[in-house]
């Protein structure tokens, strides 16, 4: 019986070391293959880039064919007391096997944290970027980068160009990008790239994250840069640009684009409810000069549906060519067609504040179609049955993203030609509107139909909330008879009496 026991234990003991002896192969094989791992990231990388390369732990996990690496960091030609050309705090990916024969994979998965890029080009022309250590002797392409990743995640990441910070956090499927060095001689040697990224989502702090599609293809030279194409689809928008940096050493970028906007984008990015729907073509060229961005253009809007409870329109078109500088974009021949009528005058807007400004003369407005569009529960207008060809000349302000309304100016109506059995109104209108007050201001203004003439003038207060507008019927006067009423509508003088007394 003794001799079993020391037996099962003999053969115990056999086997935990067997185990031991495993799993301490096992490790040292992990660690053998990791380190062999490590050493070709490092090495492929500075073959391909030209940076010199620094990466801490490497960690490997065969069984579900994925690695992460901590502290990975790129070193281009920049000084030691200068941020390095690229560093990322921890990078995770996970590889698909497409061929064991053919020896063919694919990343399914790329993660990368806290990403940090930074480009410094000198007033010479000179830059941060590495040239890479892989030439040919022959002037053709060769191939430094071709990535296809089904999934790419950049977390907290930004871009550093010129000292100028730009946020560099998005996710999304099916990205693609080819990088090709082109080797020449004295100097001239460029990359060429190809991008494409599907169904990105790009997010900001402040903005609601959206998806779109970013097609690109560049040519880096040693001091210039070419952007020959950039295609950008929103949610319902697009934007196609071309653009070329002649030089690194002076920064003056020469711009052509074309798209098409849709406002609801903005709506929905920047969270502004205010903004409404509108989509707008337009086409033109920029550059960028000085620290100063200039452009040019024209530009057509169709679609435009004001939904606000004071005026609810649809069907509005607007066009008219464009001037941006100094951060005020001008439209000195803004045109607009609304309510059966026409509007032109000029616009300006502070690109930095969003307040917008404008002088118009609007001409041959519908009375009919105007009661219609400011026509709600507390402001009845249709109910009177009016009709005129309105005249309108205003100035009109927004503080802000369409915040802020105030509009003021004069309006004349006259008899339109057709009737269509409304009652024809005539008047000589001079009002103040603020939004933010909630009131309009009149002075010195007078309405006159068939039978009945109001002269008014003061404040209509609590437009928004407080203010009810009654009914009044038609007076029938007879040839002796006369009207006076007299009424505090937020603190207005109203009189009424028949035409011609």
């Amino acid at each position: 019986m003794r001799r079993r026991r020391v037996a099962r234990s003999v053969v115990l003991v056999l086997l935990l070391l067997t185990i031991a002896g495993i799993v301490a192969f096992e490790a040292f094989k992990i660690e053998v293959v990791e380190r062999w791992a490590r050493e070709q990231v490092v090495k492929q990388l500075e073959l391909r880039t030209g940076a010199r390369v620094e990466l801490g732990t490497l960690h490997v996990n065969i069984l579900r064919l994925g690695a992460h690496a901590d502290n990975l960091t790129l070193h281009g030609s920049e000084d030691a007391s200068k941020p390095p050309l690229f560093h990322a705090d921890r990078v995770d990916l996970g590889i698909t096997v497409l061929s064991l024969f053919r020896r063919k994979f694919a990343l399914s998965e790329l993660v990368v944290d806290r990403p940090q890029l930074a480009v410094q080009f000198e007033k010479d022309g000179r830059s941060n970027l590495p040239a890479p250590k892989v030439v040919s002797s022959e002037s053709w392409p060769q191939n430094i980068f071709d990535l296809q990743i089904r999934w790419l995640e950049l977390r907290d990441g930004s871009a550093l160009i010129n000292d100028r910070r730009v946020p560099l956090t998005a996710k999304g499927p099916n990205f693609q990008f080819k990088l090709n060095y082109m080797a020449a001689k004295a100097g001239a040697d460029s990359y060429i790239g190809n991008l494409q990224w599907k169904q990105v989502e790009i997010s900001q702090p402040k903005d609601a994250p959206f998806r779109s599609d970013i097609s690109a293809k560049f040519t880096l030279h040693r001091d210039a840069f070419e952007l020959d194409e950039l295609v950008w689809k929103l949610p319902h928008s697009e934007l196609n640009l071309r653009a070329e940096l002649p030089s690194f050493s002076q920064p003056n970028w020469n711009l052509r684009y074309r798209g098409q906007l849709a406002l609801a984008d903005l709506r929905t990015i920047f969270r502004q409810p205010l903004v409404p729907d509108a989509i707008a073509d337009f086409s033109g060229q920029a550059g960028y000069k000085a620290g100063e961005w200039t452009a040019t253009g024209h530009y057509a809007g169709h679609k435009i549906n004001l939904p606000y409870d004071w005026f609810h329109a649809s069907g509005i078109e607007t066009w008219g060519d464009f001037e941006v500088a100094n951060d005020q974009l001008v439209v000195p021949n803004l045109g607009v067609q609304a309510l059966g009528g026409t509007v032109d005058g000029r616009l300006e807007m502070d690109l930095k504040t969003l307040s917008t400004h404008t002088e118009t003369r609007l001409r041959g407005l519908s009375l009919a179609a105007a009661f219609a569009a400011v026509n709600n529960p507390d402001f009845p207008v249709n109910t009177l049955h009016w009709d005129s060809i309105m005249d309108v000349d205003s100035t009109n302000t927004w503080t802000g993203a369409f915040e802020r309304f105030r509009s003021k100016g004069e309006s004349h109506w006259t008899r339109p030609a057709n009737m269509r059995g409304a009652i024809p109104a005539e008047a000589t209108i001079f009002y103040d509107y603020s939004e933010e007050a909630g009131a309009a201001t009149f002075s010195h203004s007078e309405i006159f139909t068939p039978t009945t003439r109001i002269e008014f003038d003061g404040f209509l207060g609590g437009l928004q909330r407080d203010f009810q507008l009654r009914r009044v019927e038609e007076a029938r006067i007879d040839a002796v008879g006369r009207v006076s009423n007299r009424s505090a509508c937020g603190g207005s003088r109203l009189r009424s009496r028949p035409r011609g007394r």
